[in-house]
């Protein structure tokens, strides 16, 4: 599918592993002027956040490319694990 948008969290964006988290983009419509990406009771039962750790950059994308709905991916450095 669609990379909605890509928030990069890393302290060295040149560094490629990363831990990474997922969540579809409509997340963000109640933002004042941010992009609304369509939102379906389909999308309602789509996981509310997902997290790959010990990853790349690239594997974050391709984990977007199997998905149905526009993803937003958050970006952190390696081993920081955001979710816990």
């Amino acid at each position: 599918m669609t990379i909605g948008n890509i928030i990069d969290r890393r302290e060295n964006s040149y560094i490629v592993d990363c831990d990474a988290v997922f969540e579809p983009s409509w997340h963000d419509n109640s933002h004042e002027n941010s992009t609304k990406f369509k939102n379906t009771d389909d999308l309602e039962d789509l996981f509310q956040v997902y997290h790959l750790y010990n990853t790349t950059v690239e594997q974050a994308i391709n984990y977007v490319g199997s998905t149905d709905t526009p993803m937003t991916i958050y970006l952190y450095d390696k081993d920081s694990k955001p979710c816990g």
